[in-house]
């Protein structure tokens, strides 16, 4: 992936804008069965029926946001008009802005369907990241309300998945968890995160260590060592990153690269993710 073409992704790792704009091709539909899948071919362990009731009952519960108005697309109809020359009503764009809009709700959708019968099939991870890309397609519809519940939504697949301690809980995952829970304006997870994964520095020297420590015995000692959770350097300074921006009470999305020349002004090398 190519940042300085696409741009940088947020620190909920949702791509820069081009690479939204291929969202709706992320999914695909069954036409016979209604079966959505990133790849129709890989299997289910659902049955059609079950499949055909959590998708009835995703969409009869779903919550389709607030739609913006025509005033706003007539408006930017009305802007791009002058840009190209024409004082005359864009009828046309302004139905094609519409469309798209009505378009990403139908993508909106198809992830929440896929994300609740992942959920339903125990695959936590795969839920929260589906029903994270329902937010993010709400972001981009300017529906905060929205985005904001379906992100809950991730972060109680997140939260589940942390509390039975599954494998696939990553750095990846923690550093989400991070973003998405700052994101909505819980920021004291944040802050047990950056104290969770502050590397340890142990000085025997230290003046408070017998205080600190003197408790343990030193199998105690040894394994609360060796059984204690890192983060690589990268991980952490994104951790640190969003504790400095909780501390601030910022709900805002910030990117990746933001993260980065953060931590080069403060003389930290620079930090790069591979996605």
């Amino acid at each position: 992936m190519s940042y300085s073409t696409f741009g940088y992704p947020d620190l909920d790792f949702r791509p820069a804008s081009m690479l939204r704009e291929t969202m709706e091709y992320w999914l695909h539909e069954c036409p016979y069965c209604g079966y959505i899948n990133t790849n129709l071919d890989n299997p289910c362990d659902l049955s059609l029926e079950a499949i055909s009731d959590i998708y009835e009952e995703v969409e009869s519960g779903f919550d389709w946001g607030q739609l913006p108005d025509r005033d706003y697309y007539a408006i930017r109809c009305a802007k791009l008009s002058m840009l190209n020359g024409s004082t005359g009503h864009d009828k046309a764009a302004e139905e094609r802005f519409l469309n798209r809009t009505l378009r990403l709700h139908d993508d909106a959708l198809q992830f929440a369907k896929l994300g609740a019968a992942l959920a339903k099939l125990n695959d936590y991870s795969g839920a929260a990241k589906q029903f994270l890309r329902v937010a993010w397609i709400f972001d981009d519809n300017r529906d905060e309300q929205a985005a904001t519940h379906w992100r809950k939504a991730a972060i109680e697949q997140v939260k589940i998945m942390m509390n039975r301690q599954q494998t696939q809980v990553t750095e990846e995952t923690i550093c989400i968890y991070a973003d998405m829970s700052r994101r909505v304006g819980d920021f004291l997870p944040v802050f047990r995160l950056f104290e969770q994964f502050q590397p340890i520095e142990i000085d025997i020297s230290d003046d408070n260590f017998i205080e600190k420590y003197g408790h343990l015995t030193m199998n105690e000692f040894t394994n609360m060592l060796e059984n204690r959770k890192e983060l690589s350097e990268q991980g952490y300074r994104l951790i640190k990153f969003q504790k400095e921006l909780a501390e601030r009470e910022d709900r805002a999305a910030h990117t990746i690269d933001e993260a980065s020349k953060t931590a080069t002004e403060n003389h930290q090398p620079g930090m790069f993710f591979s996605l």
